[in-house]
């Protein structure tokens, strides 16, 4: 490029790309790893966090009593370098934002936009390979989480083989669960190419392993 001539508009277009689900995990990093957002003792009540290259910063307000006064705010700031076993990468190798919503008994809630399904499929086999525990906890279009929906479907991905979590996630995604609900299983069937029959032992295979009053009355698949 020549002195004085501007960059074309492929140099300085931003990607761009719409998120059509919402999503919230909870999870637990391997053993293995040192991640300060799973060792405060204190309530949290937000976090922020930002990466710089090979770092990961992150801002904590936590609720602090000393000698039984009531609990004071206080934001500590945590510099890590960043792990192979580091979950919030793998994120970003998707394009998505990992935002750290609530830390509790070593656990860490995180939400994030998704472009589609299929990306979600492959965005929980990679987080599986560096987290001890995954569950879904919740799973909806963006214009419901933007309407303050606050129903939440708890899925232990662990439990469940690849075709079982493949089949709960379209379910839940598609509102299967939702009261009222928002596709029929011969609806939902038809998208996942399979009949209706297969479907609902899929459904009761993962409703079983999974227990119970998490989906509400899941026998009734009208």
């Amino acid at each position: 490029m020549s002195a004085g001539e501007g960059p074309s508009n492929d140099e300085t277009s931003a990607s761009t790309g719409s998120r059509q689900l919402y999503v919230e995990f909870e999870l637990r990093s391997v053993p293995s790893l040192d991640c300060p957002l799973e060792e405060f003792e204190d309530e949290v009540t937000s976090t922020s966090q930002q990466f710089t290259g090979e770092t990961c910063h992150t801002d904590t307000t936590v609720e602090r009593a000393d000698d039984g006064k009531d609990p004071q705010p206080e934001v500590v700031h945590t510099r890590t370098d960043i792990q192979d076993d580091c979950h919030c990468p793998v994120f970003l190798d998707f394009d998505c934002i990992p935002e750290i919503i609530a830390t509790d008994d070593d656990r860490i809630v995180v939400r994030t936009y998704l472009s589609n399904r299929e990306l979600l499929t492959e965005l929980v086999e990679d987080l599986k390979a560096v987290t001890e525990t995954l569950s879904l906890r919740r799973l909806m279009r963006v214009e419901a989480a933007e309407e303050g929906a606050t129903e939440t479907t708890t899925l232990d991905l662990s439990t469940l083989t690849e075709l079982e979590q493949e089949t709960a996630m379209r379910a839940v995604g598609a509102g299967y669960y939702q009261r009222p609900r928002e596709i029929s299983l011969s609806e939902l069937a038809a998208e996942m190419e399979c009949s209706e029959s297969t479907l609902s032992r899929r459904l009761s295979a993962v409703e079983s392993k999974l227990a119970l009053g998490a989906f509400g009355d899941a026998r009734d698949r009208t």
